[in-house]
């Protein structure tokens, strides 16, 4: 599984860095450390849902209910990534690469 949008954030914060490099982004460095194990895990949780058709369930008093999981949030969680930091990360990256690239 591979995830777009981070890929182009990882291009814009190491164009950031490059230029700031005074600028700290916990999650995204976090986020970056497990991006491997995450997308081997997502990639497995996909092909298990997929190809072979299974589904994420829940006991509900007596009953086994579907569990419709959102993979992102799911792999956040497991890797103590806050999905709601990693947003504010993003917009702050992009509002200082914008202010540089405006200066030049």
């Amino acid at each position: 599984m591979t995830y777009p949008e981070h890929d182009k954030l990882q291009a814009v914060k190491e164009k950031s860095q490059a230029i700031g490099a005074f600028m700290t982004y916990p999650e995204h460095d976090k986020l970056q450390a497990v991006k491997e194990k995450s997308q081997a895990i997502g990639a497995f949780i996909e092909w298990l849902q997929g190809i072979k058709g299974l589904t994420m369930a829940r006991w509900m008093k007596d009953r086994l209910m579907p569990e419709h999981i959102n993979i992102e949030s799911l792999l956040a969680e497991y890797f103590e990534i806050n999905l709601d930091k990693l947003e504010q990360e993003k917009r702050a990256i992009l509002d200082d690469f914008r202010k540089r690239s405006q200066r030049t």
